[in-house]
């Protein structure tokens, strides 16, 4: 019986969940990146004890997590960014 792997890394994340869209053209590593970064890895997530909301993502702001507030808003929208995140990513 194989065990159900909950660990993502980025090899992972680019072949079983990233789906590239033209409303998102970024690159898997980008996003990748700002969900082990901020929506996991941040101060605000260790604070809380759990993954960021969308709502706190989006108000980290530019500064903080270097994307526009375009891209930003548009990651938002990404159902494998809040999925991996579940995951264990």
């Amino acid at each position: 019986m194989q065990k159900k792997r909950n660990n993502v890394d980025f090899k992972r994340y680019k072949h079983e969940f990233y789906r590239p869209t033209k409303e998102t053209p970024l690159d898997p590593l980008v996003i990748w990146t700002q969900i082990r970064s901020f929506i996991k890895g941040s101060i605000e997530t260790v604070k809380k004890g759990q993954p960021l909301s969308k709502d706190d993502y989006m108000n980290l702001g530019e500064k903080k997590c270097r994307l526009t507030s375009e891209q930003v808003s548009r990651l938002t929208g990404l159902k494998s960014l809040y999925g991996s995140a579940e995951l264990g990513l």
